[in-house]
């Protein structure tokens, strides 16, 4: 039986080198897996920018047409308290070219507030189902809190 057994496996050591395959000896040694790619911290928009919302579409329970708030970034998170008598805010990321955008909940709705931080001006857009808005804040050029 033993024979048996050696000369099918030798059967197969040949019938693979023929198509050649062959079986590879070296050791692979141990496997690492790849570290998930981390985006570093993006400090430099990081400030407090301030500026108004103008009103550009309004189901009737908007509010005032225009609005003034600001948004604070710090190491690519950004917080915009948006309603300010209800305490919503929206919060989001800021990535490496100064795009940004924030979600939040409402009573009622998500918002979501979306643009680009260039310089010291970040536009942009503020949408929920009721309301829009075009954004424009700025912040001081030194780019401190104020």
């Amino acid at each position: 039986m033993r024979l048996v057994h050696q000369s099918a496996f030798l059967f197969l050591a040949a019938l693979l080198a023929s198509t050649g395959c062959q079986q590879d000896t070296a050791s692979p040694g141990p496997t690492t897996p790849a570290a998930p790619s981390v985006a570093a911290p993006v400090a430099r928009f990081d400030g407090t920018y301030r500026g108004t919302f103008r009103l550009t579409r309004d189901s009737g329970r908007c509010g005032a047409p225009t609005i003034q708030r600001s948004m604070t970034v710090t190491n690519g998170q950004a917080r915009l308290v948006y309603d300010v008598d209800q305490g919503f805010s929206a919060s989001g990321t800021v990535d490496d070219s100064g795009r940004f955008e924030l979600i939040g909940r409402g009573a009622s709705a998500i918002v979501r507030i979306e643009g680009r931080i260039s310089g010291n001006d970040a536009r942009g857009v503020f949408e929920s189902r009721s309301c829009g808005y075009d954004v424009h804040l700025s912040r001081p050029a030194d780019g401190r809190r104020l």
